[in-house]
């Protein structure tokens, strides 16, 4: 009850005197009401004397300052959980948190590190909302998009190991992400959004760059080189792969014409059966699920080829890119240092 009222009924409440819309108001009570419903608009509700109606500025209550939501340029992947209606059939909301939350544990540690006993990380933003995960990068540069490779691919990895198939984009552009004030919004979280669930002709586990963002990435190419300790095959975003001139390496990989993630690279699926794993919470299976099963075995299948083509012929030289890996750790503290200034 609002303060100051006085009951004058042994039940109900101030709250219930308001009736419905259309009802008669009760004597002594003063309302502004200008809603057709009761969550429409504002009500002012009052006893006694009518007071001014409360003040809606630039979405703050009561004239505070604006919150602000500055936007960067930075790299964003929107990944999808498959089959998250049947799952929720036959796991608790918690079960299924708890199984998310370790794939983007895994991500964390992916871009996490010391360098001369300077620590960094986590390089990338994470979060998650019902069946969507989103990952976000500080900047747009070379060492956000190749951080934003070998992170993500760990991500649908881990997943994948433990029965959640994920299918997702990156895109790039001007985004508000915050982990801070929960604002998420940019063209870059739409396109992977769209291309991804709606658009992609692959409609399976993993994730490819959008067309979008492959055009920036090729601009990006032509007018700034991408460094060299980045074009790496173990362990970044070989230019080779990028401009298409070679089939894929330990991070990327073509297939079905889009560049994707090469997950397939890492060592969880060495000996092991993904059939398996796409089965592993025993959901039933309808067409459309069989078909994205199907599919998702024909790119393993597709990438072991190529990765094992790849590593019979020795392609790069084991001892320098080791070296370009090490020449890495400098440029992470310097991205750490944006991601800092702009989580404040």
């Amino acid at each position: 009850m609002c303060v100051g009222a006085k009951r004058r009924r042994g039940r109900g409440s101030a709250l219930r005197a308001l009736g419905r819309p259309g009802e008669k108001i009760p004597r002594g009570i003063g309302i502004a009401w200008t809603a057709s419903a009761w969550t429409e608009r504002a009500i002012q509700f009052t006893l006694g004397r009518p007071k001014p109606a409360m003040a809606f500025l630039h979405g703050n209550i009561q004239g505070r300052t604006p919150v602000p939501h500055p936007g960067h340029d930075r790299y964003v992947a929107v990944l999808d959980v498959l089959g998250m209606k049947s799952w929720l059939q036959v796991e608790t909301p918690q079960g299924i948190a708890e199984q998310l939350d370790q794939a983007l544990v895994a991500c964390d540690q992916a871009c996490s590190g010391s360098v001369h006993g300077k620590t960094y990380g986590p390089l990338l933003g994470t979060t998650h909302f019902s069946d969507t995960l989103l990952v976000w990068s500080p900047d747009d540069s070379w060492p956000s998009f190749a951080t934003m490779c070998t992170s993500v691919k760990m991500i649908v990895a881990v997943a994948l190991d433990r029965g959640v198939p994920l299918r997702g984009s990156i895109s790039v552009g001007n985004s508000v992400c915050s982990s801070r004030t929960l604002r998420f919004v940019g063209p870059a979280i739409a396109d992977a959004f769209l291309w991804s669930d709606k658009q992609r002709p692959y409609r399976s586990v993993g994730v490819d760059v959008t067309p979008c963002a492959m055009r920036s990435v090729h601009a990006r190419l032509a007018r700034e080189p991408i460094g060299e300790c980045w074009d790496c095959w173990t362990h970044g975003t070989p230019e080779a792969v990028l401009s298409g001139n070679a089939e894929c390496s330990e991070t990327l990989i073509w297939f079905q014409g889009g560049l994707f993630l090469n997950h397939w690279a890492h060592g969880i699926f060495t000996g092991t059966d993904p059939r398996t794993m796409f089965e592993q919470r025993g959901l039933e299976l309808d067409r459309s699920a069989r078909a994205k099963r199907d599919e998702m075995l024909t790119f393993f299948e597709t990438a072991r080829t190529a990765m094992s083509a790849v590593r019979l012929n020795a392609p790069y030289d084991h001892v320098e890119d080791a070296r370009r890996l090490g020449a890495q750790g400098a440029e992470y503290l310097k991205l750490d240092a944006v991601r800092q200034e702009r989580s404040t």
